[in-house]
């Protein structure tokens, strides 16, 4: 198999936990992990897919960005989206 396409699971991916998607149309896109299957995991970013329609991605197509940042999962789709949107911008520098 080709290397950039099969990526190997090193890190077990739990609900809370926050990924990237690697292929699709939301490649690129940070998602937080509502919950898991054998083979899918459902995903949320709280705008295109809220907490309430998640996304049923395979685990192939995910990587793991950071391990439950949240201590439970976000009550609110704004919420979700305002954590999402601090990971993802690098902190403001003071000038």
């Amino acid at each position: 198999m080709n290397g950039a396409f099969h990526q190997e699971e090193k890190t077990a991916i739990a609900p809370g936990d926050v990924v990237v998607s690697l292929m699709g149309h939301d490649r690129g896109s940070l998602l937080l992990v509502v919950e898991q299957s054998a083979a899918f995991l459902l995903v949320a970013d709280g705008k295109r897919r809220p907490l309430a329609r998640p996304k049923r991605k395979n685990r192939r197509h995910l990587a793991l960005c950071q391990k439950a940042p949240f201590s439970q999962t976000p009550p609110t789709d704004r919420a979700l989206r305002r954590a999402l949107r601090a990971l993802k911008e690098p902190p403001e520098q003071p000038t």
